[in-house]
C-alpha cells in the first residue's frame, strides 16, 4: 500500500480532489434538487422512523414515502454522528472517491496494464471529465452508489481471473446495498447472474448461492413498502418517470409543451383521487403505456437519444451549479432539446459563458474519446472474451434502463469501468498517432 501512497499519481488524485473540495467550502454550490429529499428523509428516519423522502410538516405527498431506498440516508446519519455538518458528508464521498480510483489502479494492475498507461488513464479521467469530482462534492448518492458497484465490478473481475465462493458472497452483499441505495440497479443482479451462471454451468454452480440474497433484498424492500403504502412494489419512482419524465417528452415533442403539461397535470389529479395506492400507481402505469404504444415512433427517437446523451452529455448543469456560471433554475440542455430541437441550440451557446463552452468541448472530446474506447474494447478479439461481455454488461445497463431521461450524472456510477476500457485502448489510440505521424 505504501507504495501506492507515495507514487505521483497517488499525490494527483488526492490533491485534485482536495482542491475541488475547497472550491465546494468556498462557493458552497453542493446541493442539488433532489439533495433536499435526502436530507428530509434523514430527518424523518430519526424523527419519524419513515422513509418519506419530503418535508413532514407540508402536505404529505404519498409517492414520496416509496421514492428512495434508504441507504444513502443512513450514510448521512452516520457522518453526521461524527460531525454535524453537510461538508463532512462531501469530504467522506471525497474519500470515497480516492479509494474507488485507488481501486481500479489495483485492477488495472492485476490485468498487467502498464503504469504508464495507468498514469495517462486516470490523470486524463480526472482532468477531463469534472462532473466526477463535482458529484463527490453534492449531497447525493452518485459517489456512494460508484463505490458499491465498482466494488462489485472488482470482484467480479477477479472472479474470472479466480472463481471462489467469497468474491461471490461480496458481489451479492455490495449489489444488495447498491439495491437499497438506487432503485435503477434491481434488475442488474439477474443479469450478473445469468452471466455467473453460464460461466459456472459446467463447473460448479452452487458457488451462485450467495445471488440468492437479492431476491430476498428486494422482496423484503417490497414487504417494507407495502406496511407502508398498502401496496407491494418496490419503488414509486417508476410511475414517477414514466408520467414525468418519458410520456411528458413524448407529448411535448408531439404536441407542444403545453399540452404535455395539461396531460401530466390530468393525470396527475386524477390519480390523486383513487382510493388506494395501488389502483393509483396502476392507473399512471397504463396512462403513460398509452402514450407510448400511440407514439412508438417518437418514444424510440427519444429512447435513443436519451442513451446517447448518457453515454456523451459533457454534464453542463454540473458545471454551472458548482462553479456558479448560471441560474440553477434555468432549464437544461437536454431538457430543451427534447422539447424545442436543435433551434434552441444558437440560444444555449449565445447564454453560455465562455469558460463554460470551452471547458465543455474538451469534456466532450473526452466522452467521445470514451465511447470510442468502448467500441474498441468490446470488438478487441485480443481481450478474453469472458472481461468483454462482463465490461459491456455494466456500461450498458444503466444507459439503457434510464433511456429517455439520460443525463450526465447516471454515467458517474459507471464512471470507473470506462476509464478501466480507456487503460486497455489507450495502446490502440497510441499507434494510431504514432502511424500518422510517420504517414505524414
Amino acid at each position: 500500500m505504501r507504495k501506492y501512497i507515495t507514487h505521483p499519481l497517488s499525490i494527483f488524485i488526492i490533491f485534485i480532489h482536495v482542491v475541488y473540495f475547497f472550491i465546494a467550502l468556498k462557493i458552497g454550490s453542493i446541493y442539488l434538487v433532489d439533495s433536499y429529499g435526502y436530507l428530509n428523509q434523514t430527518k424523518n428516519i430519526l424523527a419519524h422512523h419513515s422513509w418519506y423522502a419530503e418535508d413532514w410538516n407540508a402536505p404529505m405527498l404519498i409517492d414520496y414515502f416509496t421514492i428512495r431506498p434508504p441507504l444513502y440516508a443512513f450514510f448521512i446519519i452516520a457522518c453526521k454522528f461524527i460531525i454535524n455538518s453537510d461538508y463532512f458528508i462531501i469530504f467522506t464521498q471525497g474519500l470515497m472517491s480516492i479509494f474507488n480510483f485507488f481501486l481500479l489502479w489495483r485492477l488495472l494492475k492485476k490485468f498487467n496494464i502498464p503504469q504508464k498507461n495507468i498514469n495517462i488513464s486516470i490523470a486524463a479521467a480526472l482532468l477531463f471529465f469534472p462532473s466526477q469530482l463535482i458529484h463527490v462534492n453534492f449531497i447525493m448518492t452518485e459517489i456512494l452508489f460508484q463505490t458499491l458497484l465498482m466494488g462489485v465490478f472488482y470482484f467480479s473481475a477477479k472472479t474470472i481471473q479466480l472463481p471462489n465462493h467469497a468474491n461471490i458472497f461480496k458481489i451479492a452483499v455490495l449489489l444488495s446495498l447498491a439495491m437499497l441505495t438506487k432503485p435503477v440497479i434491481f434488475l442488474f443482479g439477474i443479469v450478473l447472474f445469468v452471466f455467473f451462471l453460464v460461466l459456472f454451468w459446467k463447473k460448479n454452480k452452487l458457488i451462485l448461492l450467495p445471488f440468492l440474497l437479492l431476491p430476498i433484498t428486494y422482496h423484503l424492500f417490497c414487504l417494507q413498502n407495502k406496511h407502508t403504502t398498502d401496496f407491494y412494489h418496490y419503488s414509486s419512482i417508476k410511475i414517477m418517470a414514466d408520467l414525468r419524465v418519458n410520456a411528458r417528452y413524448i407529448l411535448a415533442t408531439k404536441y407542444g409543451e403545453d399540452s404535455s403539461a395539461a396531460f401530466c397535470s390530468k393525470v396527475f389529479y386524477e390519480a390523486n383521487t383513487m382510493k388506494s395506492y395501488e389502483v393509483r400507481y396502476h392507473y399512471i402505469e397504463t396512462r403513460c403505456n398509452e402514450v407510448y404504444t400511440q407514439n412508438k415512433m417518437v418514444f424510440a427517437l427519444l429512447y435513443a437519444k436519451g442513451i446517447i446523451a448518457t453515454f456523451i452529455d459533457p454534464g453542463r448543469f454540473d458545471l454551472s451549479l458548482f462553479f456558479g456560471l448560471q441560474n440553477n433554475s434555468s432549464q437544461g440542455l437536454f431538457h430543451r432539446l427534447n422539447t424545442e430541437g436543435v433551434k434552441a441550440i444558437p440560444d444555449i451557446l449565445k447564454q453560455s459563458p465562455l469558460f463554460l463552452l470551452s471547458t465543455l468541448f474538451f469534456v466532450l472530446l473526452w466522452t467521445i474519446i470514451l465511447f470510442i474506447s468502448v467500441l474498441v474494447f468490446v470488438f478487441d478479439k485480443k481481450t478474453d472474451s469472458l472481461l468483454r461481455i462482463l465490461v459491456f454488461i455494466f456500461i450498458a445497463y444503466i444507459p439503457l434502463v434510464t433511456g429517455i431521461s439520460g443525463l450526465c450524472r447516471y454515467r458517474i456510477p459507471i464512471y470507473p469501468e470506462f476509464i478501466f476500457v480507456f487503460a486497455f485502448a489507450l495502446p490502440h489510440f497510441i499507434n494510431l498517432v504514432k502511424r500518422k505521424k510517420i504517414n505524414a
